[in-house]
């Protein structure tokens, strides 16, 4: 039995990850220099109905994704390696 994923899959999990962090690094680096205001109309926009400023607005909305992808992930990870007892701590 293998551990670990294929050679594949690393190679595409880890362009994805990188086109992704290319990608929200030039948005930020817009965002800063303001060559581009997407995020400001955007933060007025989420934060409009609380009666908050966008840059409070903004991580109140994005908490809950992370905390909700996180615990999926977690969810996956017990359902996968459970069964197989890969983790001495739960054998």
């Amino acid at each position: 039995m293998s551990c670990g994923a294929a050679f594949a899959e690393v190679v595409g999990a880890s362009t994805a990850v990188g086109v992704v962090t290319a990608a929200l690094l030039v948005l930020g680096w817009a965002h800063r220099t303001r060559r581009m205001t997407v995020l400001v109309r955007l933060s007025e926009r989420i934060g409009a109905p609380t009666w908050r400023p966008g840059w409070v607005a903004v991580p109140v909305a994005v908490l809950p994704a992370s905390l909700l992808t996180a615990l999926f992930g977690m969810l996956c990870d017990i359902s996968l390696h459970t069964p197989r007892a890969r983790h001495a701590s739960l054998a």
